[in-house]
Formats: C-alpha cells, structure tokens, sequence
C-alpha cells in the first residue's frame, strides 16, 4: 500500500516537472533556439566573408577587411612628422575648412564614443564590401562585431544623408521583418552587426535575404571570384616577415605596429562590366592610336579575352604596392606576336640600364617591325593611312629602302630607354631650362650591314634640321665624329651640337635648344640614339661583349618580365629644383597667381616628391595569367 502510494505521488511530481518544463518557460526555450538560428547564421556570414551577401551577378566587386590596421600604418609611418612639418600642412590646418572638419570629427567621435581610428575599426573589423550589378545597382555593406557601434553609425547616416522631397525623417518600411529605411536616392538597413546603403530596390532586397539566411549562390561560392582571390594571395614570403615582426614586438613587449596591411581586394568580371559599357573604346580590336597600341597593345588583347580581373592595394611602411591580374593563355596571343613574343622564345625585356643620377629606365620587348607590318590587323583604317604617309616619308629617307622590313627589321626586340640628370655646371652656354638627358639603347641583327645605314641616315636628318632650322632663325648644328674605348672594344659615335653665336657663348640662360647634342652612337651590336654627346659615350663605354649573350631571348624564362620601368623620385626632385624658378614664372602666366602663391605650390610639389623614394612597373605574362605590378616606395 505504501509502496503504491510513493509511485503515485512520484508519478504526480514528474508530471508537474515535466509540465513546468514544457509550459512554463517556454518562451525561453524559443528564444534560445532563435539565438542559436541567429548564431549559426552569423557563423555562415563570416566563413562566406562579405561576398557571401551579394549575388553572384555582380560585375565588380571591392573588399577592405584590414582598414583599422591601414590606418594604423598612416598615422604611425615615419613620414608624418615630416608631413606635418610641412608649411602647407600648417598653412591647411590653419584654414577654416580644416576647423570643419575637424568639429564634424569632434562631434562624430562624441556620438560614437571613441576616437575616429577606433570607430572606422570598430565599424569594419568584418569587412567593407561594395558591389556594382550590370544594371547599375550598387550596393556598400559594413560589418562590425559591435551592433550598439553600428546602430550609432546608422542614426548618425539617418541624420546627415538627404531624404526624399526634403522630408526630416527617412521614411521607413518593413521588409521580412527588418526596418527598411527609405532615403532620397538609397535605401539604409541594419541587421545585427551589419549595415547596407544601396541604390536598387531589387538588389537591397537579394542582399537583405542573405543577411537574414545565407545561401550556396552568393559572389563568394562563384568560380571566377574564388580563382580571383587565388590570384590575390599574399605573398608566402609576405605573410611571413609580417608575423615575424609582430612575433618580435610581443617578445620585446612593445605596441605591434602593422607590417601589411591589404586596403582593398578587387574583383571584375569582365563579361558583365561590358554590359555597363566599361572601356569599350579601350577595349576595341583595332586602336585609333599607334602609340597606345605599343605601350598597351597586348594588354588590351588580354582584356579583351579573359573572363577576369583582379586587383589589390597593399600598404607598408615603405611603400604602396598595386597588383593587377589576370588569367592569360598562349592562344589569345595571334596576331600581337610582337607583344608578346613567338611560340618559341619568351618575350622578355633585357635588363634596365644602371647609371649615376638616373632618373628614369624602361626595358621592353616589343618586335617593331613584325608591328609595323601588320599595323592592318592591329590598328584602324585612319591609323593605317597614317603610318602609310610615315612610310612613304620614312622609306624616302632610307633611300628607298622598306621601312618596316628593311630597317625595323634590323633590331632585335628589346628595346631600352634610359634618363638622367645633367650636370650643367660647366657647360656654356647653359641653357636656362635644364632637361635631363635621355637615350635609346637597340641592338642590331647585323652591325656590319647596318651600321652604315643609320650613321648616313642621321647625318642626312641633322642636314634637314639645319635646313629648316635657317629658316625659322634658329641656332645651326655642327657634326662630328669621336670614338670611345669600351668594354667591347672601340666604339663610334656620330656627334651633333648646336653652334652657339657671339653673344651666347657664355650665357646662362641660352634657348633650349643647348640641352641638345643628338647623337648617333655603335658599340658591337649595340646602338645609342641619344640627347647629347656626355651620355652616349658613357652608354657605349659600359657596353659588355657578352650582353647580347644575357639578352637571348630564346634562353629567357617566359616569366621574366616582358616590361619593366624604374622612377627615382630623389632625381626627378634634382630636376624640378633646377628649373623652381621657371616653374614659378609659368605658374604666374597660367594661373595668374602671385609670385608667392606660385612659389608656395611648387615648393610642395618640391616637398612632396622628396617624401617618395621610387617608383617601379613590372609587367609578366605566362601560360596562365598576366601580372601588372607598380610598386610605389616612400623615404624611410
């Protein structure tokens, strides 16, 4: 009976702990399974990043998850003492634009209660991503791991951004639950720790139903992005030497100073951007212009065939690196051969030419003549007609011979421009605009068969110039003929120089013209067309027997670069300098400023290119993919 009696009594409480479980907190239960929904959600946004929101329709697409440590890197570089020292830099936080904004920062950073570096990483430390539809829709989402940050931010956008009809409060909507607000050319929305602006209905509405349930056909699963952000990696040696340095700061228990850091990752596919009408004019099979074909020519073709384009912009403290790529394949190449190179040797440029003072190198590989030949197949039919009245003109110079085979023919593909500064301390007269001197640097097929060619032909070119020269009452030119020990034995040069009259032959400031002595030089296989007389004997003197030898082109690798041009920023500064006060003046004539407003405009154009250290191109093609690099240093 007792027995019987506890069963029921232990039945009756289970029933009312089971009932008190299953009635009573209820509403909790629920409201930990939607926290959980919401947790995994958010886990799926993060592992698909800020792509995995937009569809995969998108034509371009930019990314920024490293803003708090770009800023860092700014406002901690070694350079910004010296910015700040700046009479410029003075003079513009003394204006009252600066005071401003920096009351718009004071009260932003009042609103969101911290400083603005804090607040600009505090409101991306997931991310920043924009996209662009073919339609035109764009959309700009911010990610934040801070939801009372973002909420302020976005109050803070209600406040400021225009509305519709001049109204003082965004109109607002519902969509799937969420607040939609409506503005006068955007709508603004909030979800947890995200943020989206965007310009289309349409598209807000697909980025919105990824925020609230992510999905396996975003941007982020497509092929062409995931290949894209491949391409994007980093660098292994990169990511090392930046974890070294923070693995170095932390033992030294010190500040970890950022290294790298990527501002922006960008992604275009190529075949929707044409819908928005990018570069169609850029992109054309045929180019209106001779030039941009040489310079751009196999780039272009490139473009016109892959399925996509990617970009990133990384900074350091010692410098700003730009990265375009591309997929590429040796069957897009026809009919740019000349670009870049034939099936059987690497189009490769020989290496940039090493001088004191020089301010600028470019080496390239380009087949002139192969170019010239087929300019049908490359360029426009009034391109075409143009270079047809260049050969006519060209081959009557050549007596009669074929320009494009005969004498474009005779060089060797890679092509060598190189400049420096000039040292003008002893010349008389000395002009009064100083300009570098610069030169082109060939090798020759046969030397021994053209050598003789180019040397009658520049001396026929200096006769035409005196020609028309006496005509206009310009300065007459003497020719001469030196020769010059180098590493490849004797070298001969054609000399020019302009012939100074009585009362200038000890001026200061003579015409422009004094800059010139144009001459012909040959060294081997090797020859100069350059500015002046001191810098074609220093080429031919450096000259190595066994250059032409490094240059094989066949015995290049096909990833070595096919251009490459170098800028020294400490000598183009030399340059700018030399000529201050006729910049000054100029400024005076074109903008009718005073003579100390355009004194205090070329000093900071003086100022600012001393912050730089150089400048560098680097463009490679291999079987797979094409490379543009620019590399931007600044002083340490």
């Amino acid at each position: 009976m007792l027995a019987q009696v506890f069963r029921t009594r232990l039945a009756i409480v289970a029933c009312i702990v089971a009932a008190t479980s299953i009635g009573l907190p209820a509403d909790l239960v629920a409201n930990d399974r939607e926290a959980a929904d919401r947790e995994a959600t958010d886990r799926e946004i993060a592992e698909a990043g800020i792509a995995g929101l937009f569809p995969r329709s998108i034509a371009a697409f930019a990314k920024c998850d490293d803003l708090g440590n770009a800023v860092q890197i700014v406002l901690n570089h070694p350079l910004r003492n010296r910015i700040e020292a700046l009479p410029a830099y003075q003079a513009a936080t003394a204006s009252a634009g600066y005071a401003n904004a920096k009351l718009a920062i004071a009260g932003f950073e009042n609103t969101m209660q911290m400083s603005l570096p804090e607040a600009l990483d505090r409101l991306s430390d997931r991310g920043i991503g924009i996209g662009v539809e073919p339609s035109g829709g764009v959309g700009l989402v911010m990610q934040s791991s801070d939801v009372a940050a973002m909420e302020k931010f976005r109050n803070l956008l209600l406040a400021f951004l225009p509305k519709k009809d001049g109204d003082i409060s965004a109109e607002q909507k519902t969509y799937r639950g969420v607040p939609v607000y409506l503005l006068k050319d955007l709508i603004l929305v909030q979800v947890d720790g995200t943020l989206l602006i965007c310009n289309q209905r349409d598209l807000g509405k697909v980025i919105i139903d990824r925020m609230l349930e992510p999905d396996d056909n975003s941007l982020a699963q497509a092929p062409n992005y995931l290949a894209s952000c491949a391409e994007l990696a980093p660098a292994e040696s990169q990511a090392a030497e930046s974890l070294a340095a923070e693995s170095q700061a932390a033992a030294d228990d010190r500040p970890v100073t950022p290294q790298n850091a990527r501002l922006i990752s960008a992604y275009v596919d190529l075949q929707a951007a044409g819908k928005l009408g990018w570069a169609n004019d850029a992109l054309k099979e045929k180019q209106d212009d001779f030039g941009a074909e040489v310079i751009f020519g196999g780039v272009l073709s490139n473009l016109r065939q892959t399925s996509r384009l990617s970009l990133s912009l990384d900074l350091s403290p010692s410098d700003i690196r730009l990265r375009l790529a591309s997929p590429h394949q040796r069957d897009w190449e026809p009919p740019r051969e000349y670009y870049f190179g034939e099936a059987s040797a690497a189009a490769v440029a020989p290496p940039l030419i090493e001088l004191n003072d020089r301010l600028f190198a470019l080496s390239t590989h380009r087949d002139l003549s192969q170019l010239w030949l087929r300019s049908g197949d490359l360029l426009s039919d009034a391109a075409v007609d143009g270079l047809a009245k260049a050969d006519s003109q060209l081959s009557t110079f050549f007596s009669g011979k074929d320009f494009g085979e005969d004498i474009l023919g005779s060089l060797n593909s890679g092509i060598q421009i190189v400049g420096r500064v000039a040292d003008p301390s002893e010349q008389l007269p000395r002009p009064a605009i100083q300009l570098p001197e610069f030169a082109m640097q060939f090798r020759l097929k046969d030397p021994a068969e053209t050598q003789r060619e180019f040397r009658r032909v520049f001396q026929s070119f200096i006769g035409f110039l005196n020609v028309v020269g006496a005509m206009n009452g310009n300065p007459q030119m003497d020719l001469g003929m030196e020769t010059v020990k180098g590493s490849s034995g004797v070298a001969q040069l054609v000399t020019s120089s302009f012939v100074a009259g009585e009362d200038e032959r000890e001026s200061t400031a003579a015409p422009i013209q004094f800059n010139f002595s144009p001459t012909l030089g040959f060294a081997g296989d090797v020859m100069v067309l350059s500015s002046t007389t001191d810098l074609a004997k220093d080429l031919v003197a450096m000259t190595h027997p066994s250059a032409s030898q490094k240059n094989d082109l066949g015995a290049s690798q096909r990833n070595d670069p096919n251009t490459v041009l170098g800028i020294n920023a400490s000598a183009s500064q030399t340059i700018l300098k030399a000529n201050q006060d006729q910049l000054i003046a100029s400024n005076m004539l074109s903008k009718g400023q005073t003579r100390d407003e355009a004194a205090a405009e070329i000093g900071l154009l003086l100022e600012g290119v001393g912050l730089l250290k150089d400048f560098r191109v680097d463009l490679r093609f291999d079987d797979q993919r094409m490379v543009l690099s620019a590399d931007l240093g600044v002083q340490p």
